[in-house]
């Protein structure tokens, strides 16, 4: 399906040429892709449909999996794939890079949706990852390296829940993005405002926006209220800017940052909601659950929320599970030291932080700031 994706690209890019500026490789090219248009042209689930079927024609019984496995590449190279890769060859120049992103794959990611069908299907996209590249990039029967690239998104809590159905997750070295030094995650930022500006070297911070806010630098004001995720710091400039102009302010005040704050504290709710392993219900029902609490909440107030919104309703659920999954999407922080409360941004220090959580007499949690306004949570720093 990756494969036929690039070949649709390459085709509507080559397909708008004008006439006399398609050579005769790209015209074999063009048609063979019209001739093959149900593998080629069609919706991907349509393609998917069409791939499996061709598969299926191709295949014999067979009990054995290793067996199995090869004759489903057997049949893909005796077709498809083998053909188009000729054409690659021929028409995609040496100075070309080509490069697939993989994103939204956790439309689907919810309980009730067969979260152990979904992983294995991840997984399956993960493992694959190195084969496509390698069937792309290399070429044997023309000698000709292409240069490809193909990289898969996947939220952090996404990649914990998978990963634990692999037979060898220790090969699996994924790339983490993180966002802990503030200075880059503001970058994204000042480089969206150069660029709808047309302008280089403009001052956000000291011509558009107030410099201190409730007595703290307006970076750090941020930086400590907003998930460190580009969406989120994306989605707090822009309501920011929007509040300013339907208030007829020049700049972004604090008053403006005050009210914005609010209504992304709305929107981190909603959104979290949603993102979850649980069923919306049941991840609504937790939340508000923690609606009014101080920001500090103990192990046994979090298992009493977790019984009313009827997460934990059996012996069989796994309390810590659970909580795993709220830290991980940043709605808790771990007590690892007394009074010191650390958030899981970085997905490699979870078990460190679990074990210093755990040694804790009294083990206790603390509400995202992201969160307080929404959930009128009771702050005392």
């Amino acid at each position: 399906l990756i494969i036929t994706d690039v070949a649709q690209r390459i085709y509507h890019e080559t397909k708008e040429l004008p006439i006399y500026a398609v050579t005769e490789q790209e015209q074999d090219f063009l048609d063979y892709i019209e001739r093959n248009s149900k593998m080629y042209l069609e919706d991907i689930s349509t393609r998917l449909e069409h791939t499996i079927d061709n598969i299926m024609n191709n295949m014999d019984d067979t009990s054995k999996q290793f067996e199995f496995k090869a004759r489903v590449t057997e049949a893909l190279h005796l077709g498809s794939i083998h053909e188009i890769k000729l054409h690659f060859a021929k028409i995609i120049k040496k100075k070309k890079r080509i490069i697939v992103l993989i994103d939204n794959l956790d439309k689907s990611w919810r309980k009730d949706n067969k979260i152990r069908t979904l992983s294995r299907i991840l997984l399956g996209l993960i493992g694959s990852a190195g084969r496509i590249v390698g069937e792309i990039s290399v070429i044997k029967q023309k000698q000709i390296n292409i240069n490809f690239n193909l990289i898969i998104f996947l939220r952090s809590d996404i990649f914990k829940g998978i990963i634990r159905y692999a037979r060898e997750a220790d090969k699996i070295n994924p790339t983490w993005l993180t966002y802990d030094d503030h200075e880059i995650f503001f970058r994204i930022i000042e480089e969206r405002f150069t660029i709808l500006n047309s302008k280089e070297g403009i001052d956000l911070w000291n011509k558009y926006i107030t410099t201190e806010i409730e007595e703290e630098k307006v970076k750090k004001y941020i930086m400590n209220r907003v998930l460190p995720r580009p969406r989120d710091i994306i989605f707090f400039f822009k309501k920011a800017q929007e509040i300013a102009v339907s208030r007829g302010h020049d700049m972004i005040t604090s008053e403006d940052l005050v009210k914005t704050y609010n209504e992304y504290s709305t929107w981190v709710f909603s959104s979290l909601i949603v993102e979850n392993g649980i069923t919306i219900q049941q991840m609504e029902d937790f939340m508000y659950g923690l609606m009014g609490y101080n920001a500090v909440i103990s192990y046994e107030d979090l298992v009493i929320i977790m019984k009313e919104a009827k997460i934990i309703d059996s012996e069989s659920y796994d309390i810590e599970y659970f909580i795993d999954h709220v830290v991980s999407l940043s709605i808790l922080g771990r007590e690892t030291k007394i009074e010191q409360f650390v958030f899981e941004y970085d997905f490699k220090a979870e078990k460190k932080n679990k074990i210093l959580n755990k040694r804790l007499k009294n083990r206790r949690f603390k509400i995202h700031k992201a969160l307080h306004p929404y959930l009128e949570i009771t702050s005392n720093d």
